[in-house]
């Protein structure tokens, strides 16, 4: 029983790490490091998925274009 509770815990700690790490060092923090996320995209289809969810019709190709 005491290592069931253990192991939840541990699954637990490495989920809340592995989210606190994904949102710190992967999500652009200010418009600077958006752009420069953009810039450096691949494709269109790539910089549209950067760009924040609900925002997408303001994003256009043409957009991109000009950025990259």
């Amino acid at each position: 029983m005491k290592k069931g509770w253990i192991r939840m815990m541990a699954m637990a700690f490495i989920i809340i790490s592995a989210i606190t790490y994904y949102e710190f060092f992967f999500v652009p923090k200010n418009s600077l490091e958006l752009y420069q996320e953009i810039a450096l995209a691949e494709n269109y289809k790539e910089a549209r998925k950067i760009v924040l969810e609900g925002f997408e019709s303001n994003f256009k190709e043409e957009d991109f274009e000009y950025i990259a």
